[in-house]
């Protein structure tokens, strides 16, 4: 019944976790993982777009939640590499789909300095209980920023482009 003409998709908050396949625990960043992760990336894109929608894949952003392990130190999945190494498999899928993705790079909007950074142009970007999500004010910030890409996408598919 519904026929986008442009479908976002911005995950990986899950996929920098730690996951348990083929009997080792495995994590963004090495090969035997790596590769499934693409895997599953590029059917996201084949069904996203397999009504003719263009697909804005975006990157993620760093995180910054308050948790910490017993010891002090930051959760695996909180490591800035991750985010990086996240972000170079979105890059890698957006290249071998360039007819139907768009690469919307979020990470170096909401962290233009290559680190997670709470303010943008003085605008909290994140909530500050939990330095993942974006904020109402982050998220009036990106609004201009990011609508009319994807507006401008949308007329490319409807004019019969894509």
């Amino acid at each position: 019944k519904v026929h986008p003409e442009v479908a976002g998709l911005l995950i990986g908050r899950f996929e920098l976790a730690d996951h348990f396949y083929r009997g080792s625990w495995v994590h963004v960043g090495q090969p035997g993982w790596d590769h499934p992760l693409s895997l599953e990336l590029d059917q996201a894109v084949t069904i996203l777009s397999a009504g003719g929608a263009r697909v804005a894949l975006f990157t993620f952003p760093y995180i910054d939640p308050p948790l910490e392990q017993p010891n002090g130190s930051i959760y695996p999945e909180n490591d800035p590499s991750r985010v990086n190494d996240w972000n170079r498999l979105v890059r890698q899928v957006a290249a071998r789909h360039a007819k139907s993705v768009t690469l919307i790079d979020l990470n170096r909007m909401l962290d233009p300095n290559g680190h997670y950074t709470m303010t943008v142009d003085r605008v909290a970007m994140r909530w500050p209980d939990d330095g993942i999500h974006i904020s109402t004010a982050g998220g009036e910030w990106l609004q201009p920023r990011l609508l009319p890409e994807l507006g401008q996408l949308g007329l490319q598919v409807r004019l019969g482009g894509r």
